[in-house]
């Protein structure tokens, strides 16, 4: 997850907000510890909630 979203920097640029489902990969402490280091804000989107969908 983290490598990806290191490529998307380093093409795009960095999104302010990550919308997410709470998957162990959206989870993990490493993928939190990387948005903090890069400023993105994590939004996890509420279990059972399928009208929220997942959004880099």
């Amino acid at each position: 997850m983290v490598r990806g979203l290191n490529q998307f920097k380093a093409e795009r640029g960095l999104p302010k907000l990550i919308r997410v489902d709470n998957r162990s990969e959206m989870t993990s402490l490493l993928f939190a510890q990387w948005c903090e280091e890069n400023g993105v804000a994590i939004n996890y989107i509420g279990p059972g909630n399928p009208n929220q969908n997942a959004y880099i």
